[in-house]
């Protein structure tokens, strides 16, 4: 060994040298928090440099309703031409499920005559049904029970109005989430542009969907439907992208060999290869939509979700928890028979084809026995819904259970809530605004390198300097401090 090889300084190892860089960067940090009067900005961002990007968009979004000319029709014509379209089908179901249709005849319209909604006997039946023909009687007992429930405890109005909606969301977010799916799978530039905004899509909060929805499509039903099948599509694309990349490639190959188009080798081979997977996506799809039931509610969207909003604000702590127990128990039903049929095995084809009846005998019964019931309701009112008298309710159980417990343990609770907002919420929120913004944004940045390398440090750097830019940064930590407790009081309770 030669001296020079000897006398060479040795690198430290990685983990040596991320501990050294840690400490440099925590240092910086504290020296900024001191140095708060030499070079302010650094510690808080000034307000004159902020960029007014709020106003910039509250101004785009006023040009966009009141002066944006597409040359045959202006841009307000067309969201509220598409509010008019999606409004007939969401017509068609809630008059089928929840209102009935009213048909009117005479030169004056002095003819009424009030068709009945599908009773609720046949509701019941046919998801029962839908049970069996997944395969699974178990199934079967259990989504019925669900739909019983919403029978019983007089949820069956609101709940309707809730299924009318996502009977409509649905298709249109598994059909629209499917063709962009299908773009991407196709074009690997596509797929490198849509994915970042699946990203953005799937990351902002709930209620950020309402406000441009509201201000684009009006306030009802039809607005929050929208809201919806936007929140909910991210994952059907996700999914059709996944499940057309996991298609064996001996199957293509055949659909080559046999002479089929580019379009038949997509919708003739690799859709159906690719139903199982395409099926979690239309699971996931289903899950979302209810998860935007109440805050739906909040631009009109009406049914359980309206119906927990109010609670709410009336303090009807019992009522609104057995709307609350009805969303969760649709979704149950919902989430039960998409994923038995997705589990379910693809049919057997016989050499001589069965009778439509033989093939279909749970469909046949099922619309038989919707247009018995239905009929019935006419004559007798109980088949269109559970007279209010045989209905049952647990409210003001629960609202006197809430009551004794606020009596009885209001100390204790107050004491809890006393400690860990002096003691844990207080302290920690005022330290994190009490941090130089420049600081967290290298440490950020730093986290962000050493996770993922530099193109995940440039962007998380990115976005929180766009925090402070924009004049959120006190925002954004107030909201850090309450979600960064949220998860650690979650994380010490789920983990053991």
């Amino acid at each position: 060994m030669s001296l020079a090889a000897s006398v060479a300084p040795r690198r430290l190892p990685s983990n040596g040298r991320g501990l050294i860089i840690w400490g440099l960067v925590l240092a910086l940090v504290v020296a900024l928090s001191l140095a708060g009067d030499l070079i302010p900005w650094a510690v808080e961002y000034p307000r004159a440099w902020e960029v007014p990007l709020r106003f910039w968009i509250s101004d785009f979004m006023k040009w966009l309703i009141n002066h944006a000319d597409l040359g045959l029709f202006t841009f307000k014509e067309l969201t509220r031409s598409i509010a008019w379209l999606l409004t007939w089908p969401f017509d068609a179901a809630k008059g089928l499920l929840a209102e009935g249709f009213k048909l009117v005849f005479g030169e004056d319209d002095e003819i009424v005559y009030q068709l009945p909604r599908v009773s609720w006997v046949a509701v019941v039946a046919v998801v029962v049904m839908l049970g069996i023909q997944a395969g699974k009687r178990r199934l079967a007992l259990l989504v019925g029970a669900c739909f019983l429930y919403l029978v019983i405890f007089g949820q069956w109005d609101s709940a309707m109005i809730t299924l009318s909606s996502i009977v409509v969301a649905v298709p249109l977010g598994v059909g629209i989430g499917l063709l962009v799916g299908i773009w991407g799978a196709r074009s690997p530039r596509t797929e490198a542009i849509i994915t970042p905004i699946l990203d953005l899509m799937q990351t902002v909060p709930v209620f950020a969907y309402l406000v441009p929805v509201l201000f684009l499509f009006g306030f009802g039903p039809v607005a929050a439907m929208t809201a919806t099948i936007v929140y909910a599509m991210p994952p059907m694309v996700r999914c059709t992208m996944l499940a057309l990349r996991l298609v064996a490639s001996e199957i293509v190959e055949f659909g080559r060999m046999a002479g089929c188009s580019r379009r038949q080798l997509i919708w003739k081979v690799m859709i159906p290869a690719a139903g199982p997977t395409l099926m979690v996506g239309v699971n996931q799809v289903i899950m979302l939509s209810l998860n935007m039931v109440i805050i739906g509610s909040l631009i009109g969207a009406g049914g359980l979700g309206h119906d927990v909003w109010t609670s709410l604000k009336r303090l009807a702590i019992g009522q609104g928890l057995e709307s609350g127990i009805a969303i969760t128990l649709l979704a149950i039903a919902l989430d039960r028979l998409s994923q038995a049929f997705a589990a379910k095995p693809p049919p057997q084809h016989r050499e001589r084809p069965a009778s439509f009846l033989r093939r279909h005998p749970h469909l046949c019964f099922a619309a038989v026995l919707i247009l018995v019931t239905t009929g019935l309701s006419v004559v007798v009112p109980a088949f269109e819904s559970l007279p209010r008298d045989l209905t049952l309710t647990t409210g003001p159980y629960w609202d006197a259970l809430v009551k004794w417990i606020n009596i009885n343990f209001f100390d204790e609770f107050e004491a809890v809530k006393t400690f860990l907002l002096l003691n844990v919420l207080i302290p920690f929120k005022r330290f994190l605004l009490s941090l130089p913004w420049v600081g967290v944004v290298g440490v950020l940045a730093l986290a962000g390198y050493q996770l993922g390398g530099p193109r995940l440090s440039l962007l998380v750097a990115g976005l929180a300097t766009f925090i402070a830019v924009t004049g959120n940064w006190e925002k954004a930590m107030i909201s850090t401090y309450l979600i960064g407790i949220s998860v650690a009081i979650a994380s010490l309770i789920g983990m053991p």
